[in-house]
């Protein structure tokens, strides 16, 4: 494979690739993200998780307004991101393969994947944003690629061990954000 074949598999998908029901759906996802984070950015730590400790109470429109992001929007998004996030990781490790890039394809994916880790504590540490989740993605992805051809059973054994392992991580993490 020439450099410059190399370079046409590596430069952005073309639109007439890409896939118009991925992208609604990335879209529709970023902005229930965004939705979520309103909260996050307006008001106190522990107003995110109860309205009543935050400034304008807990009725009338501030009350239906959380109840509706908390029943529509959080986790809901996050995991639609997630599954999509999944996704093209699939799809841009299969789109490497196919262009026969052999060991190049595990050398682009953890460069892309090491600034996204970069990105993230940009965005934690210099811009201050505690919700940053791309840190979690690139360092999540790191241990994804070894993944990304297992047999559908294993995925599901492994799926259920980290379901399982999640509510335990998640009550540890509520705890400490209400501290």
């Amino acid at each position: 494979m020439t450099t410059q074949d190399a370079s046409a598999q590596l430069a952005p998908t073309s639109a007439s690739e890409r896939i118009f029901a991925l992208d609604m759906l990335r879209g529709f996802a970023v902005l229930g993200i965004l939705f979520m984070n309103i909260l996050g950015f307006g008001l106190p730590r522990p107003g995110y998780v109860v309205p009543s400790a935050a400034v304008g109470g807990m009725d009338g429109a501030n009350l239906w307004a959380w109840i509706v992001e908390m029943f529509y929007f959080e986790g809901t998004m996050r995991g639609l991101f997630t599954l999509l996030f999944g996704a093209g990781v699939v799809l841009y490790t299969s789109r490497l393969e196919k262009a026969g890039l052999g060991i190049k394809v595990a050398d682009y994916y953890f460069r892309r994947n090491l600034w996204l880790i970069v990105f993230g504590l940009v965005n934690a540490y210099v811009l201050l944003w505690r919700g940053d989740i791309l840190y979690a993605y690139g360092l999540t992805a790191l241990f994804l690629f070894v993944f990304r051809h297992l047999p559908i059973r294993t995925l599901l054994l492994w799926a259920a061990f980290m379901l399982s392992v999640n509510p335990v991580m998640s009550n540890l993490d509520y705890r400490a954000f209400l501290r």
